[in-house]
């Protein structure tokens, strides 16, 4: 549909006020012939629908230009006539202003420019503005007038401004000179008798458009200013029954959102189409129906799907969003479930929309949709979901197997390349190992070797049908430690030859208090007596001694030699030494050297009578040591082993 519009020439005229308002003038102006056409989407609505959203917006308020048979002006002057035109909006809901676009030139022809304001108001009880301005934007507005296109101004609030009561949109100036505004034809009455366009007179204030005449008749009018709003689109509805057991009627009743039935801001409610926004999809396979508030027949059946879907058509924007129920309601109850250990969490799965549920489990129920449950022990149970709508009921049972807590742990021991376990598990019904190597077991406590020294990790995996524990460690294996050594002996020089395999660590103790970590030493003894030398080897894994006796007579005569006694052998940390006759230390001292050949305790010799001496090494970590006692030049060598 297109409205042709011829813009005439409008003269000045004073004119008489109803009583009790004196005497104003508007001065009114022209504006160049020119044709508008308003879109009314006419036609194929499907296509026009293309925004699907329950956020409408920003859309332009083209609500006064679309009333328009005309497109007149009213000039704006401070002193002369209105210094303020305003346009009253209705708010049926919460409405967003964003800014605020109108229709203005400066008529004087001096090519200067007016500063006008765009201001918003909230309306009081009598539909004009009350309280300061919410917001307000200075516009420039100069004098460009060859088409309604050029003519178009915008202001944009910062701070947009939601209402949810009537407000007033205003255009104002402040001095003494003419701006022309658009509006549309008080002589055709395009207000519609509405009375929503308004002027300001300095010192009589804001009067309706029926307290003023111009050029003999009211101002029945509307400004052409079009806010820029946006605002929320919300599809509902009700209906009497939601369950058709046998054949039978169901009243329908739209809840939309109000703005939808609003002239001012739905095209379909300003064409008296409002009924074209409505699409009702009524689930049985009936056509859809354009009615606001219809009727429908159902015949007996089962989960009826009714969708309305409401369709706002802007002026400049259209929205769309749709609300469902079910008549007949008929749910199929399901569910799925989540364990973990004995606690089971539920959630359902029902095929429609039930109005309670009911869930048994162990003798318990829960009316929650999802709910979590607690059982007392593991085993087998059956969960029941009951589903409950008006119309009818379901019931889906299911045997939940619930699992106590599945833990394994284990140890390490190690000989050479083998590995023994030792596991500690609870409330498993399935357990392997994997060694790191490709090879597996399912024996409880396996024993394992590995064809390679290295290290490896072997892990445990205890199970059951609710989950897996998996508990790893790493362990060293090594080739195994063999070692000997032979001597030549020249006066108080003995040379030693080392015989050892599958050794990271070699030390020697010659028996006098000196050591060496040569492969094959020589050692030149500086007193006479019996000496034990012991060679030390060592891996990742494990130690071994071995010792031989030497007598030393080249230097000086062999004396105060007396055996020693060391005991227990092996040891959990207290030793004690003895020798078979009383002997008087001056200078002795005992000494703990560990695998490496390392010092790691030392301490003198006690004198007494029963000639023995203890001394403590449990704070040590287990494994072999070289024991030495040094008296003088004298010195005697044992290899102990530490145990835990």
């Amino acid at each position: 549909m297109k409205f042709k519009i011829k813009l005439a020439t409008i003269l000045l005229l004073l004119v008489g006020i109803t009583q009790g308002y004196g005497q104003i003038s508007f001065s009114k102006s022209n504006i160049l012939s020119q044709d508008y056409q308003l879109q009314k989407n006419e036609g194929n609505q499907e296509a026009t629908f293309k925004r699907s959203s329950i956020t409408c917006g920003p859309d332009t308020l083209q609500y006064a230009r679309a009333k328009a048979s005309a497109l007149p002006a009213i000039n704006l002057h401070l002193t002369q006539s209105a210094d303020k035109l305003g346009q009253f909006f209705p708010a049926p809901q919460p409405v967003t202003v964003h800014g605020l676009t109108f229709y203005a030139w400066q008529p004087d022809g001096t090519g200067s420019t007016i500063d006008l304001w765009a201001k918003i108001y909230k309306a009081g009880p009598d539909s004009l503005p009350v309280g300061q301005a919410l917001d307000s934007v200075k516009v420039a507005v100069d004098s460009r007038s060859s088409s309604i296109t050029d003519l178009r101004y915008t202001a944009e609030f910062q701070n947009p401004i939601t209402l949810d009561t009537p407000f007033v949109a205003s255009l104002e100036t402040n001095i003494s000179r003419n701006t022309s505004v658009v509006t549309n034809s008080w002589d055709s009455q395009d207000g519609r008798q509405n009375w929503f366009g308004m002027g300001h007179i300095v010192n009589q204030g804001w009067l309706h458009g029926y307290e003023v005449n111009v050029g003999g008749v009211p101002f029945d009018a509307d400004v052409a200013l079009e806010p820029i709003v946006s605002y929320d689109l919300n599809a509902d509805f009700s209906a009497d029954t939601t369950c058709v057991l046998d054949t039978g009627t169901v009243n329908f009743t739209n809840n939309a959102s109000p703005i939808l039935n609003s002239p001012v801001y739905n095209q379909l409610a300003f064409l008296d189409t409002l009924a074209d926004g409505n699409a009702w999809q009524y689930g049985d396979g009936s056509p859809t129906d354009n009615a606001l508030n219809p009727q429908h027949t159902y015949e007996p059946g089962n989960n009826n799907r009714v969708v309305l879907t409401n369709s706002m058509l802007g002026w400049t924007t259209t929205c769309i969003d749709s609300a469902v129920q079910v008549i007949n309601q008929n749910p199929t109850s399901a569910y799925t479930y989540q364990d973990s250990v004995l606690i089971v969490d539920f959630a359902e799965d029902i095929e429609g929309t039930p109005d309670s549920v009911i869930w048994t489990f162990q003798g318990d129920t829960s009316t929650m949709m999802n709910p979590t449950y607690t059982f007392d022990s593991g085993g087998f149970y059956d969960v029941c979901l009951l589903a409950i709508s008006k119309c009818t009921s379901d019931t889906s049972c299911q045997q939940v197997q619930v699992c106590k807590e599945v833990t394994g742990a284990f140890t390490t021991t190690t000989n050479t390349k083998t590995v023994n376990v030792s596991a500690t598990i609870a409330n498993a019904d399935t357990v392997s190992w994997s060694f790191g190597d490709n090879t597996t077991s399912s024996m409880p406590d396996p024993s394992h070797t590995y064809q390679s020294a290295g290290t490896y990790e072997v892990c445990l995996y205890a199970g059951n049908a609710c989950g897996t524990d998996t508990t790893c460690q790493n362990v060293t294996v090594c080739d195994s430690l063999t070692g000997g050594f032979t001597f030549s002996q020249s006066g108080d020089t003995i040379a030693f030859t080392s015989n050892v395999s599958a050794t990271d660590t070699l030390v020697w103790f010659f028996g006098d208090g000196s050591s060496s970590t040569q492969t094959d030493p020589t050692h030149t003894y500086s007193s006479s007596g019996s000496f034990e030398p012991c060679l030390l080897l060592g891996n990742t894994c494990t130690t071994d001694t071995v010792c031989k006796n030497i007598t030393i007579t080249s230097v000086m005569d062999k004396r105060h030699h007396q055996e020693l006694t060391i005991y227990p052998v092996p040891t959990k940390g207290q030793i004690t030494f003895r020798w078979p006759e009383k002997q008087a230390f001056k200078t002795a001292t005992v000494s703990i050297f560990n695998a490496h050949g390392q010092l790691v305790k030392q301490e003198p010799l006690s004198k007494n009578t029963q000639s023995f001496h203890q001394m403590d090494i449990s704070s040590q970590e287990p494994g072999v040591y070289l024991l030495q006692v040094t008296n003088g030049k004298q010195t005697a060598t044992r290899k102990i082993t530490l145990l835990r």
